[in-house]
């Protein structure tokens, strides 16, 4: 579960990267059909890449907060 959290915390600087990364695929993504198409306007992006960050924080604080109440247990 912590290599899942770290997964959803990288994310969305790796779906930046896979956007904005070179104009002519930007355009193509932007051309594309949902979600792809919402991926050009500012919103979208940071509702999207908040999501993602919140996700990869939650798992990472469940996963230590098991590895800490397992390790009490033992």
């Amino acid at each position: 579960m912590l290599g899942l959290g770290f997964v959803f915390l990288m994310s969305p600087f790796l779906l930046w990267w896979w956007i904005h990364g070179d104009y002519e695929r930007y355009v193509w993504i932007i051309s594309g059909p949902y979600p792809y198409d919402n991926f050009g306007g500012g919103p979208f992006q940071l509702l999207m890449y908040l999501r993602l960050f919140f996700v990869g924080v939650v798992l990472t604080g469940v996963a230590v907060g098991l590895r800490v109440a397992l390790s009490r247990i033992r």
